[in-house]
């Protein structure tokens, strides 16, 4: 938009972030404006005059609103960036229904926006539809973005383990409460699996500190799905803790350790199974991709798919142009 003033329409279902991208508009506009009294433009060029409606934010819900009418039309770019799951379908559905006269997606987290967890997926083109059976689920379309996090710093990825590790420990803690009390998990308190609980993200600044305690009470207090099932593990973590003051440090916080332990055990079987599991990434993830550009080819586009980016910047680096 501010290298040739062509406009740019973006739709957008959260309501912050389409103020938040007026707002950066509007700043990097007054930029340019100043930077061009600096150099004495005079007059301005043509390009500097289009800036200012050049970017449109719209609050809009691709998966279920129709495209606004004054943005229908063949002569448009569609593009999607990083669109998960469903939005990428959706884009590409849209654009070809609309005859666009150039596609640009980048498809991100192929699992997304499909509903239910057990909704099955079916390809897009003709051609995979006739020629396979193949059907996915959200957790098999998982394993196309399951090759771990390969931007993060060192740091960053020692402490996403840590993690891990320690979600593993909080359930084998918990199973062996459970166990000890003899209590049956009550079918009307859970909304999880048999055998696991939700438990909501932990602060990273309470991983950084490596203190696996505060992490348990973390998982026993904090809300949200499966709360009332976490809370009742409540007593039996402040008897943990206020043992751990006592002679008997293998029923305080050095037991609680030993928990910390097993996790990282398991949680490095976990790793060396999932190898196993990350061989057949990429390849899904390719396979995905064609799809969509043999649905493309089907319906009149010439498509390339091109590497974007270094998978260094993103593991999601595979970009689909298609020209009519």
């Amino acid at each position: 938009a501010s290298g040739c003033g062509c406009a740019v329409h973006c739709l957008e279902i959260d309501e912050d972030l389409c103020n938040a991208g007026r707002r950066l508009t509007e700043k990097q506009q007054r930029g340019r404006r100043q930077r061009s009294r600096r150099h004495r433009m005079s007059p301005p060029d043509a390009c500097q005059d289009a800036i200012p409606d050049a970017v449109t934010f719209y609050e809009h819900d691709v998966l279920t609103d129709a495209l606004p009418a004054h943005l229908r039309g063949t002569a448009r770019t569609h593009t999607a960036l990083h669109a998960c799951g469903e939005l990428h379908r959706t884009a590409l559905r849209t654009a070809v229904s609309e005859r666009a006269e150039t596609i640009v997606v980048v498809p991100c987290c192929y699992e997304k926006h499909f509903g239910v967890s057990g909704a099955q997926v079916r390809p897009l083109s003709a051609a995979a539809n006739r020629d396979t059976s193949l059907s996915l689920s959200r957790d098999d379309l998982f394993l196309a973005v399951a090759d771990g996090v390969v931007t993060a710093s060192a740091k960053e990825a020692g402490v996403r383990e840590r993690e891990q590790a320690w979600r593993l420990a909080f359930d084998l803690w918990r199973l062996d409460q459970e166990v000890e009390a003899g209590v049956d998990r009550p079918a009307s308190l859970s909304s999880s699996p048999p055998g696991c609980l939700t438990v909501p993200s932990a602060p990273y600044r309470l991983l950084a500190e490596d203190d696996f305690a505060s992490f348990l009470r973390h998982c026993v207090t904090a809300e949200g799905r499966s709360s009332a099932e976490r809370r009742r593990l409540g007593p039996a973590l402040d008897e943990a803790l206020s043992l751990s003051s006592s002679s008997s440090v293998a029923v305080g916080v050095g037991a609680l350790e030993a928990y910390a332990e097993r996790g990282e055990e398991l949680r490095r079987q976990v790793e060396r199974l999932e190898l196993i599991r990350r061989a057949f990434q990429r390849p899904l993830e390719m396979w995905l991709t064609l799809d969509y550009a043999i649905f493309l080819e089907e319906n009149g586009y010439q498509v390339e798919v091109r590497q974007l980016c270094d998978r260094a910047v993103t593991p999601r680096n595979v970009a689909l142009l298609a020209q009519r």
